[in-house]
């Protein structure tokens, strides 16, 4: 089941003073051409990743051609997620996301489009922000975001929260990590 993830982001400047330690985050992105559903389960090549409940919407977006989506694999502390990501509007995506295991561990050592970056937790009011330092291609990137019910919540923007880049494609990861 999809779930709706409503974000809006920032360009930082530099990194909030107190963040404490972040957590070394990579992504590989894949072509949606691998992904396959057969007998309600999701594989990409011949790996399983899940079983559906509703492959509709899913097998849809798989057999379209639009460049609105994003198929990628995150790594953090060894642990391995599968994500598909199709962008709705400006700070809109439909997501689906599944733990998988060490078999998709070798995507990573593939010459597929990648980005590396330290990912930061900051809680400012009742809100958790997310902070990336980039790495390798993009180094010197720092990128702020954080999570809402609504484009439209009213918000405290910190200080370092200066330019608003929620709109704009270039900095999407996906469009990242072809650097």
């Amino acid at each position: 089941m999809a779930k709706l993830e409503i974000e809006r982001r920032f360009l930082l400047k530099k990194l909030p003073n107190d963040l404490g330690e972040g957590k070394l985050t990579e992504q590989v992105y894949l072509s949606l051409i691998n992904l396959k559903i057969k007998d309600d389960f999701l594989y990409y090549e011949d790996k399983r990743i899940s079983h559906l409940i509703n492959s509709k919407e899913l097998q849809k977006i798989i057999n379209s051609n639009k460049m609105n989506y994003a198929c990628r694999i995150r790594r953090q502390d060894n642990n391995y997620i599968f994500t598909i990501k199709v962008r709705e509007a400006p700070g809109i995506r439909k997501e689906w996301e599944w733990g998988v295991g060490n078999e998709f561990k070798g995507y990573f050592h593939q010459n597929l489009p990648r980005v590396s970056k330290i990912r930061y937790e900051l809680k400012v009011d009742n809100y958790i922000w997310e902070i990336d330092e980039f790495l390798e291609n993009n180094s010197g990137l720092i990128i702020a975001e954080i999570e809402l019910d609504s484009l439209e919540n009213d918000i405290n923007l910190p200080l370092w929260a200066t330019e608003e880049i929620t709109g704009e494609i270039k900095y999407l990861n996906s469009e990242l990590s072809k650097q």
